[in-house]
């Protein structure tokens, strides 16, 4: 019989990631909600939700960020040193990671933006989807990305952003799935 000491066995353990929740059916109802100023949406019951008031710049913050894989902190700290990157180490096949971020930049206007004019919540959007539309799913091993931009005329130079990388094998499902998180948004366009 093999004795393994305690601490081997963590490490063995750490090193095994959760595998993520299977994907719902397309049109099943997403039941668990989510509430912030500004927005609201819904999403698979079940699914990691967290939201990290860290996690922000002077023209940028995470909102939230949610997936069927465990989500951990992006940030990291010490006594020297904050730094940020993403609240998953590498999708797993069949996985979705969605962020939501509210950004502003002086000058920002959403015609500059790439990607297919459309509508969220009533305000105007810009869609780009693609291997590589967002820059957040590079190093995730995502196999789509997809960036909503959506203006706030209320405030000029800000928008939100909805970030959602996805990992194969079922591309049109996953791809549905995050589109009708988006779909249930409900935003202050203030």
């Amino acid at each position: 019989m093999v004795r393994w000491p305690v601490a081997a066995l963590l490490v063995l353990l750490s090193g095994c990631a959760a595998a993520p929740l299977p994907l719902p059916s397309v049109g099943s109802r997403l039941v668990a909600e989510v509430h912030t100023p500004g927005l609201s949406y819904s999403y698979p019951p079940g699914w990691s939700n967290v939201s990290w008031g860290s996690f922000s710049s002077n023209f940028s913050y995470m909102v939230a960020a949610l997936s069927n894989q465990r989500l951990h902190s992006p940030c990291f700290h010490d006594a020297n040193v904050f730094s940020c990157g993403q609240p998953l180490g590498r999708l797993q096949r069949a996985a979705i990671l969605v962020e939501w971020w509210e950004n502003g930049y002086p000058g920002w206007q959403l015609a500059d933006q790439p990607g297919a004019a459309i509508s969220v919540d009533g305000l105007p959007a810009k869609m780009e989807r693609g291997p590589s539309a967002s820059p957040n799913c590079r190093g995730l091993g995502a196999s789509l990305g997809i960036s909503v931009v959506v203006a706030r005329p209320q405030a000029p130079g800000n928008y939100f952003q909805f970030i959602a990388c996805l990992r194969g094998p079922q591309l049109s499902r996953e791809t549905s799935l995050a589109l009708e998180m988006l779909d249930s948004a409900r935003l202050s366009s203030g």
